[in-house]
C-alpha cells in the first residue's frame, strides 16, 4: 500500500453529509481511480488496492486489501502502538530480512527511518491564497497553497459550493489523523498536513483536486470528476464479511 500518499489524500478528504443523504465522489489521478463515500460521519475510501473506512463518532479507522481479502481494525492510538511496536524493531527485522546486506548498512537503514519520524512534530503548515479560481467537476474552486517548512509541498482547489454538514466532525477526524504521525503512519512532513491551519481552510468546503509537489516532481493525487449526493444505505461502510483479520505489519506490507 502506499500509505504515505493514501494519508495524504486521508487529510484532504474532510466533508460532511446532510442528515438525510451522504455523498459520493468519483476521482481520477495519475495512478488510480478512487471512490469516497460519506455519511453519518463515516468516510469510506475505496480504489482496487485498498480500502479505509473511518468511522469518526466510534474513533475507529480500518484498512483493508480488496486484492488478499485481508483488513486491519482499531483505534488510531491502537496503530499508533503497534506501528511504534514496528520501528523500534526495525533492526531486528532488517537483520531477518536483508541478512546479506552488511550489519552498518541495516543500522544506517533503521536510523533513517526512526530519524524522519522524529522530525515529524517539527513541521511547520502554511496556506495561503493564490487568488485564482477555476471549475473543477463543475464547481466552482479557488486554488490555495499548501507550504511546508517554507516549501510549497500541495496546491489544493477547494469549492466552497459543497459545504460541511453538521454530522461529520472534522475537527475529531483531525484529531485521529495526528495518531499517525506515531510509529510510520505520518512519517515526515506529512504530519503537518494535518495542522489547525489546515484544517481551518478545510471546513469551508470540499477540495476537489490535490497536486502535490513533495519528493521532486509534481503528482496529482486526487481529481475529482464527479459528485453525487444520494443515501447510502449503512452496509456501504462495512468490509466484507469473508475478509480476515491481520496485523497492522502485514495489511501495509501487502
Amino acid at each position: 500500500m502506499r500509505l504515505k500518499t493514501t494519508i495524504m489524500v486521508l487529510i484532504m478528504l474532510l466533508m460532511t453529509s446532510g442528515a438525510y443523504a451522504g455523498w459520493v465522489f468519483i476521482e481520477d489521478s495519475e495512478s488510480e481511480n478512487q471512490t469516497t463515500y460519506v455519511q453519518d460521519n463515516k468516510m469510506k475510501l475505496i480504489n482496487p488496492d485498498q480500502i479505509i473506512i473511518f468511522d469518526v463518532a466510534k474513533n475507529l479507522v480500518c484498512f483493508a486489501n480488496p486484492k488478499q481479502k485481508t483488513f486491519w481494525k482499531g483505534t488510531p492510538s491502537e496503530l499508533a502502538k503497534e506501528g511504534n511496536g514496528i520501528v523500534n524493531n526495525m533492526e531486528k527485522m532488517l537483520d531477518e530480512q536483508f541478512s546479506a546486506i552488511p550489519a552498518e548498512a541495516r543500522q544506517a537503514m533503521a536510523q533513517a527511518v526512526k530519524d524522519q519520524i522524529k522530525t515529524s512534530s517539527n513541521a511547520k503548515a502554511e496556506v495561503r491564497d493564490s487568488g485564482q479560481s477555476e471549475k473543477v467537476a463543475g464547481y466552482n474552486a479557488r486554488k490555495y497553497e499548501m507550504r511546508i517548512n517554507g516549501q510549497t509541498a500541495q496546491h489544493q482547489w477547494i469549492t466552497t459550493e459543497i459545504q460541511m454538514g453538521k454530522d461529520f466532525d472534522v475537527k475529531r477526524f483531525g484529531e485521529m489523523l495526528k495518531s499517525f504521525t506515531s510509529g510510520f503512519g505520518m512519517a515526515g512532513d506529512r504530519a503537518a498536513l494535518a495542522s489547525p491551519q489546515v484544517m481551518a481552510l478545510l471546513e469551508k468546503g470540499w477540495p476537489l483536486r490535490i497536486v502535490d509537489y513533495q519528493g521532486g516532481s509534481e503528482h496529482i493525487i486526487s481529481d475529482v470528476v464527479k459528485v453525487e449526493k444520494k443515501s447510502l444505505t449503512p452496509a456501504t461502510f462495512d468490509i466484507p464479511k469473508d475478509y480476515r483479520k491481520v496485523s497492522v505489519m502485514e495489511i501495509f506490507a501487502q
